[in-house]
């Protein structure tokens, strides 16, 4: 399957099962990063319910996954609630081995802190089962409930219309969170918006919105692909030119930093002529200080800090 990671909590996508690998820190990591052939690796099942039935994944779920890998979100296949297909994210603790869904119906895209207590979800609202309406950004504290009682309902931080509907919210934006929880990064398709909670147990309000010039451009897509920095300062995303939400063609990878928020993020997928690359450049992820990027790309005249050049694929 294919496999895509995000650092605030890490996003796999793995198609109709979610499944965790155990052992990589003892079969893959050292203080000095060699590789040791010890323990083997393992699968172990995680989409489960809570009697331990394993459930069905969309094929396009992506899971996101705690800095510890003790606790992953993810969101369930269709199923029918009130005589309407739904879909509704689940919270898995390994280390407690307890499966719980979130209090809303309709909700999908999770995205994690990196201490496993915040999550935060999109929950699609619709009058009907009609390609229109309204998508919530939702946080939950899970840490904040009993882990033997169910989750309520979780707390609305922002909203944005799109074209969409509950049966099938899409290519909806997994939102992005610092390790704290206390910062989310989220794509509404056409801006990259930051929320910051200032208080422990506080709501998480708007602090920026941001795009690829000052001020935003009505033109320039916004993609789903968005990650965040452990201490929320430094975001990377995709966006460019497109004829839908989250469809930017070609995309291009860009990092803002809240240590300068009047300035317009910074293009990192530039060509040696200062241009934005003329291919696709997708998929940033963001090491935990901040120091580091890495994305896919398409183009092949990327500047490099050397004179070897990118090898087209």
């Amino acid at each position: 399957s294919e496999l895509s990671a995000s650092s605030r909590g890490r996003r796999l996508a793995l198609g109709a099962a979610a499944a965790v690998i155990v052992g990589l820190v003892s079969a893959y990591a050292t203080t000095t990063g060699a590789q040791p052939a010890t323990d083997p690796i393992a699968v172990e099942l995680v989409s489960v319910d809570g009697d331990g039935a394993a459930q069905q994944l969309p094929d396009a779920a992506t899971p996101a996954i705690s800095d510890t890998g003790a606790v992953i979100a993810y969101d369930t296949a269709s199923s029918v609630v009130d005589s309407l297909p739904t879909r509704r994210v689940w919270i898995r603790d390994r280390i407690g081995a307890t499966s719980r869904p979130v209090g809303d119906a309709n909700s999908a895209a999770p995205g994690i802190s990196g201490n496993g207590c915040i999550v935060a979800y999109s929950v699609v609202r619709s009058a009907s089962v009609e390609r229109s309406g309204v998508v919530e950004l939702t946080v939950v504290d899970r840490c904040a409930t009993p882990i033997g009682s169910p989750l309520p309902p979780g707390a609305m931080v922002d909203t944005v219309a799109v074209d969409t509907a509950p049966s099938d919210p899409g290519q909806l934006s997994a939102p992005a969170l610092s390790f704290d929880g206390s910062t989310i990064v989220w794509s509404t398709g056409s801006e990259v918006r930051r929320y910051v909670r200032p208080t422990a147990g506080g709501t998480h309000q708007r602090a920026q919105s941001f795009d690829v010039v000052v001020g935003g451009d009505p033109a320039t897509v916004t993609g789903v692909d968005v990650d965040v920095s452990s201490d929320g300062a430094t975001t990377v995303f995709v966006a460019g030119p497109g004829t839908g939400s989250y469809e930017p063609a070609p995309g291009n990878v860009y990092v803002w930093s809240a240590a300068s928020p009047q300035l317009a993020p910074t293009l990192l997928s530039v060509r040696a002529s200062g241009e934005p690359g003329t291919a696709d450049s997708t998929s940033p992820t963001i090491s935990a200080d901040g120091s580091f990027v890495v994305f896919e790309t398409l183009e092949s005249q990327l500047a490099v800090a050397d004179s070897t050049g990118l090898i087209p694929p």
